[in-house]
């Protein structure tokens, strides 16, 4: 596997850096020339905050426990047979590593990245909203250009859809994991008997 950062990581990493930074730091009232710096100090601020949000959120909702075994259970009712042993994490890695292994990961990553996107957006809107809210001084300009009471409220809306998108990404990933680790070692299995009967 690709150690490589994708281009959905960079924008990712980009773009919340980048709103974290617009809360605190306003260009025009600054040398004009400082322009320059406001993607790399974006970028550097984003690394950090996706760490620091990897080592909390991160820890807790990876590989939920829920979504990872009703889709065990989906997996099975669809298939008629347990795509693994049993539910557990250990099971779910091994089953990640056999897809990925044989590079049948399909539209996983991207779904990851989008998670991943609204993993370390959210806690940002609610920080936007705070502000907002409180009409501080370096959110003034973004206020001329909408009415302050319309973006708490699309704020507001997003904070509450957007763990409702991350669960739907979250199951389709989890399902795609144990189907196509299923799948994979029924080739396998397949492949090995005729292998034997030859």
């Amino acid at each position: 596997m690709s150690s490589k950062i994708s281009f959905y990581d960079f924008l990712n990493i980009l773009l919340t850096g980048y709103l974290l930074l617009n809360l605190y730091y306003n260009p025009k009232i600054n040398n004009n020339s400082e322009w320059i710096y406001i993607p790399f100090l974006s970028f550097l601020i984003g690394m950090v905050y996706h760490q620091l949000i990897e080592c909390t959120i991160g820890k807790i909702i990876r590989n939920c426990k829920w979504i990872r075994k009703r889709t065990y259970i989906d997996v099975k009712k669809s298939i008629g047979k347990s795509p693994m042993q049993n539910s557990n994490e250990l099971s779910y890695l091994k089953a990640y590593y056999i897809v990925a292994k044989n590079n049948c990961l399909m539209n996983i990553p991207i779904l990851e990245a989008h998670i991943t996107f609204i993993r370390n957006i959210w806690p940002i809107l609610f920080l936007y909203l705070i502000e907002f809210c409180s009409c501080n001084p370096m959110i003034i300009p973004l206020n001329g250009l909408v009415n302050p009471y319309n973006n708490s409220i699309g704020i507001a809306i997003l904070i509450f859809i957007l763990p409702l998108i991350w669960y739907k990404l979250q199951t389709k990933v989890s399902y795609l994991v144990w189907e196509s680790a299923y799948f994979l070692q029924s080739i396998e299995k397949e492949q090995n008997e005729k292998n034997n009967i030859n």
